[in-house]
């Protein structure tokens, strides 16, 4: 009987960026050019020319926030929310979700409160919502529970007691505008469902990530009449509301005029259609 035994295996390493070794090619007020170092499959080192945002915090934080606001009708009926906008780098006007980036000292969330004050209508200074994972780890939601909590709309104010950790809840935001913007007193009211992880979005150019925050809006309270755009100076962003069922083929009549369309929103509304 052969006794031989066969040669061990070398381990393989598993590839991996040494950032020590980054070199930055160029940078402007918003982007950096960097060229990165790495280790491939099979323990060759290579190279590699990436983008980064010039307001990203450290290597492991998120860039922007989106916000998927679902708007539920009497009929039961669901619209979503979704926003159009000229790019200079496409040379055409975009739809995409409601959508910014993360200011230093911001959650994910405060950031989403301020996009919706913005983009879609409410908001100044948000309360933590405590829906979002603390590592860009896919933890599964649990169903929705009961608690509450007050974000501030406008120049409202918030209640305090946030809900604990990986659980959703009723997002209560009251806005009491400046008599200059012709606005009343009103509470927009919604529902806090859930803050996804850390989610690429051109891993092949950019080491940029977005989290994606859900948001139920009950059209039927009186309270939900009407939001108010509060864009800032030179912003320029026009509001959209489309039927669930119907956004596929409003994304298609859009992208027929020459609006290109968010990929992720594509992805989104092809997911909605398959499932019908």
């Amino acid at each position: 009987m052969d006794s031989t035994l066969p040669a061990p295996q070398k381990m393989k390493r598993a590839p991996f960026t040494d950032f020590s070794k980054t070199v930055e090619v160029g940078t402007t007020r918003w982007l950096r050019l960097e060229t990165v170092e790495y280790m491939d499959d099979d323990g060759g080192i290579r190279k590699w020319d990436r983008a980064v945002r010039t307001t990203k915090q450290s290597e492991g934080s998120t860039d922007a926030c989106a916000i998927l606001a679902v708007l539920k009708q009497a009929d039961g009926r669901e619209e979503v929310v979704i926003v159009k906008q000229f790019r200079p780098p496409v040379n055409a006007y975009t739809i995409e979700l409601p959508a910014g980036l993360v200011d230093k000292g911001e959650t994910v969330e405060d950031a989403a409160v301020r996009e919706l004050r913005e983009e879609c209508g409410c908001v100044t200074n948000a309360a933590a919502w405590g829906i979002s994972p603390p590592v860009p780890t896919p933890t599964p939601f649990p169903p929705q529970t009961s608690w509450a909590c007050a974000l501030p709309l406008c120049w409202g104010l918030a209640s305090p007691n946030p809900p604990p950790p990986f659980t959703s809840g009723m997002v209560v935001m009251k806005s009491t505008c400046p008599p200059s913007l012709h606005m009343s007193t009103r509470r927009y009211v919604g529902t806090a469902v859930r803050t996804s992880p850390p989610l690429v979005m051109s891993p092949g150019l950019t080491n940029e990530t977005i989290q994606v925050v859900t948001v139920e809006v009950d059209m039927t309270a009186p309270e939900n009449a009407d939001p108010k755009q509060q864009l800032e100076e030179g912003e320029f962003v026009e509001r959209l509301v489309v039927d669930r069922r119907e956004l596929l083929a409003e994304l298609g009549r859009h992208s027929a005029e020459g609006s290109h369309v968010f990929a992720a929103l594509w992805l989104f509304a092809q997911g909605m259609a398959l499932a019908a």
